[in-house]
């Protein structure tokens, strides 16, 4: 799939049994966080299952943090990659989002999701 900026990626799996577990494999090639002036910057992308399509009632499953402590101001740029085997399903139908959250109120965070990867692993 082709990038796409913005705070939420989805992608959908419908299991053969609830008792299966889905390898998850994501990766943001860009991360950036900007700031105007001398401050901490901290981003995030959190991976969250859902269960009722497009509402967003997710579950956390996996969260990976970027952090510059005392920077200068300006932009930095990183790529963060998630890999994580979630289980415990109530429904055969799944989707998961990636979404990006900047941790400051002075903060811009910004994402360039480019892929996810969802894959049944049979009970």
């Amino acid at each position: 799939p082709s990038s796409a900026a913005s705070d939420v990626y989805k992608r959908q799996i419908t299991l053969a049994s609830t008792s299966s577990k889905v390898l998850v494999i994501h990766n943001t090639h860009e991360l950036k966080m900007q700031c105007s002036g001398n401050q901490d910057m901290e981003a995030s992308v959190t991976i969250e299952r859902t269960t009722t399509g497009d509402t967003f009632d997710a579950v956390g499953v996996a969260r990976a943090r970027v952090r510059d402590n005392n920077h200068p101001g300006g932009k930095l740029q990183h790529q963060v990659t998630i890999t994580y085997v979630d289980s415990g399903f109530s429904n055969l139908a799944n989707t998961y989002n990636a979404t990006c959250k900047k941790e400051s109120n002075s903060l811009d965070a910004w994402a360039y999701h480019n892929q996810m990867i969802l894959i049944e692993i049979g009970a």
